[in-house]
């Protein structure tokens, strides 16, 4: 049996990707609000990117943010 291969339009995969999000916490730091899921990981291989290297640049945002904010 053949199966159909699902298709996104730019607007759906823009809005999937809206879900990874950083947030304030308590403790004056910035984290991802929600785990990067398998929808999103697969948009972003077609970029060359991982979960991996997402929750790394959100580190260094992090990081960045919490030095201006002191400043």
């Amino acid at each position: 049996m053949e199966t159909r291969r699902k298709y996104m339009t730019v607007s759906a995969a823009i809005r999937e990707l809206e879900d990874i999000e950083m947030v304030h916490r308590n403790d004056r730091s910035y984290t991802l609000d929600h785990a990067v899921t398998k929808t999103p990981k697969i948009i972003l291989s077609s970029f060359g990117l991982d979960a991996d290297s997402i929750s790394n640049t959100s580190e260094k945002n992090s990081k960045l943010l919490a030095t201006a904010s002191l400043s």
